[in-house]
């Protein structure tokens, strides 16, 4: 312990408050609680903060936490969460997932966070579904007439707003939709080889670009 109060652990000269140095050091934390029920916390790290100026005032602002099994199966699991903004949301990530090993990310302006994506372990992708069934899937789970569930695409030559660049996806109305916003045209093709083409003023053309 130097003059300034900083612990040193392998080090005469700590740098910090808590300093350790080794070859391959490790910091370990370990329950003693031998009876854990299913997703029971096993133990936490967090960080505070005593500015009461930041959005959300004094308290916790990060956390690691892990938890027990959540079902028969299953295995331990952990999760990174941030407070997000004055309104007491949070983001989180949560490692592990049940007994399929996922990582799921979770956001919120208000309260706990809720999943908006998933990575399970075969490495399928979920946005805004739990269970993916492909590489990729987007599912909106509403069924209110804004609720589509929409992909898409954009460059710095179309723009990055919602009337901007390619929209694929399912409409709210059950329509597969494919529309490229902009005044340019729409190919299509296999092979790496253009079979048609449909222009911007709406005539089609197989086999021709023009």
């Amino acid at each position: 312990i130097n003059s300034s109060g900083n612990v040193g652990i392998g080090t005469a000269s700590p740098a910090t408050r808590f300093h350790i140095e080794d070859t391959t050091p490790e910091l370990r934390i370990k329950s003693t609680n031998a009876n854990l029920g299913q997703s029971d916390e096993v133990s936490r790290i967090s960080i505070h903060t005593s500015d009461p100026t930041t959005p959300t005032g004094v308290g916790e602002v990060f956390r690691i936490k892990s938890f027990s099994a959540n079902a028969n199966g299953a295995d331990y699991s952990t999760e990174l969460v941030s407070r997000a903004g004055s309104g007491g949301g949070e983001s989180a990530i949560r490692l592990g997932q049940g007994a399929v090993g996922a990582i799921s990310f979770s956001t919120n302006t208000s309260g706990s966070a809720t999943e908006r994506m998933r990575i399970d372990s075969s490495g399928n992708v979920g946005i805004g579904t739990a269970s993916p069934i492909a590489r990729l899937q987007v599912h909106n789970s509403g069924t209110g007439s804004g609720d589509h569930a929409y992909a898409f695409f954009t460059t710095g030559d179309t723009g990055a707003t919602a009337n901007d660049g390619l929209t694929v996806g399912v409409a709210a109305t059950q329509v597969a939709t494919v529309n490229y916003r902009e005044a340019g045209d729409l190919s299509l093709g296999t092979s790496s080889t253009e079979r048609m083409r449909i222009k911007s003023d709406g005539k089609v053309g197989i086999g021709l670009t023009n």
